[in-house]
């Protein structure tokens, strides 16, 4: 099935492109499904997935949003699984063992150099290989688009991903560091939040204008006030281990439109291992 990222019919695009992840060998378990329960409706499900309701609508060809029913089997999302590069490993080796094309990895991870990758380095390789990998970034808004500075000094390292946490959201993306590694505006914009927040312990807050907000959770130390204009890179507090944390990390929230999106698809690739 040769699928294309400009059809006029996204929607049966995205339903065969499903339907084809959902028969192909290579791609088991790659396909999120959800079974409807009492009290359920896609505003939830968006929610509780980090998705948006008209991405569930193209999922699953629905009709009539408003009438999904009790036991019914919804696909919310095409997740991409996270490589951890290992020595003596290449870029064909890996696309090989997950069944996708290199291009397919490449596309998702903005590789500037294809031969060469690092032992440790983290890779998202995509639900499906070549055109169908496209698709999924064009339609679903899965792509990559590298809008914002990674926010902690050095790298870190990635503890734990954004994504569905049994009954919940994990609505942002923990990079562990030690204690007083500085914490870096991601993009410039202005403070609206610089203080203790409950479970996110000392807590920043920069709305980057055009609905775009970041959140750096769980911080030792502020060192900006509410009201300051702020610019991207600028140190605006230290890895802390506050509110609820099981150790010191940034706890690390991009929101746009009113809505929580995985960070990793608007930071750069292969910073945080």
């Amino acid at each position: 099935m040769q699928l294309h990222a400009r059809s006029k019919h996204p929607s049966l695009l995205l339903v065969c492109l499903v339907l084809t992840l959902c028969l192909s060998s290579s791609a088991k378990g790659q396909v999120l499904v959800h079974t409807v329960k009492p009290g359920d409706n896609l505003t939830r499900l968006a929610e509780m997935y980090g998705t948006t309701v008209e991405n569930l609508v193209a999922l699953n060809g629905l009709t009539n949003p408003d009438t999904i029913r009790i036991g019914q089997e919804l696909v919310v999302g095409l997740a991409p699984i996270i490589h951890i590069v290992q020595p003596g490993e290449s870029l064909w080796t890996i696309a090989h063992a997950h069944g996708v094309t290199t291009d397919a990895i490449l596309r998702f991870n903005d590789l500037p150099n294809p031969d060469h990758v690092l032992p440790g380095q983290r890779l998202v390789i995509p639900p499906a290989g070549g055109s169908d990998a496209a698709a999924v970034m064009a339609l679903q808004g899965m792509g990559r688009r590298e809008e914002l500075l990674w926010p902690v000094k050095g790298g870190g390292i990635i503890s734990s991903l954004f994504g569905p946490r049994q009954d919940r959201l994990h609505k942002g993306l923990d990079i562990a560091a030690p204690t007083g590694t500085p914490i870096l505006a991601a993009a410039d914009g202005r403070v609206t939040y610089a203080d203790w927040a409950g479970t996110y312990g000392m807590l920043v807050v920069i709305d980057h204008g055009d609905g775009l907000l970041t959140r750096y959770a769980h911080a030792s130390a502020i060192h900006v006030k509410v009201g300051q204009q702020v610019r991207a890179g600028q140190h605006i507090a230290d890895v802390g281990n506050t509110g609820r944390s099981t150790g010191p990390h940034l706890h690390f929230e991009v929101e746009r439109s009113g809505e929580v999106i995985d960070p990793l698809l608007v930071l750069p690739a292969g910073v945080g291992r």
